[in-house]
């Protein structure tokens, strides 16, 4: 989430550089390797009407991190759609204590869980075996 508004060397905001444009760049080549891929993302995402490249603002990068994470569902969903073969599912890992958002790593109110527990969603995604018919699901 970017303290300020800046810009990735190809001139896009920089939340959706790192966040939309990298992530998609990854998941295509990896396409050529693998069969699988998982994408996270976050419940903030729902603050986000829309997500484009050239959104600008002032002060904090609040709402362009929240818009990135809107870019990542809506490609999830695209590729799915243009690449049936290939599954890619997108998973929220929970609200982990990294020091995102400018705490102390390890700080934070009682409901954040630790990186350890935030690994466990987006490593059963990766890592089980299912059809391929739904996004795989906890049981």
């Amino acid at each position: 989430m970017p303290e300020r508004y800046a810009t990735s060397a190809q001139g896009h905001e920089l939340a959706f550089a790192v966040n939309t444009l990298a992530h998609f760049m990854l998941v295509t080549r990896l396409r050529e390797k693998t069969k699988r891929a998982v994408i996270l993302t976050g419940d903030i995402h729902a603050r986000a009407k829309d997500c484009t490249p050239d959104f600008r603002y002032d002060g904090g990068g609040g709402m362009a991190y929240c818009r990135s994470k809107l870019g990542n569902l809506w490609f999830t969903l695209e590729m799915r759609k243009r690449h049936p073969d290939f599954e890619i599912v997108t998973v929220h890992p929970g609200v982990v204590r990294s020091g995102f958002g400018g705490r102390e790593p390890g700080t934070g109110p009682f409901f954040m869980i630790d990186s350890e527990a935030g690994a466990q969603a987006p490593l059963w995604c990766a890592l089980s075996q299912h059809d391929g018919q739904d996004a795989p699901r906890p049981a």
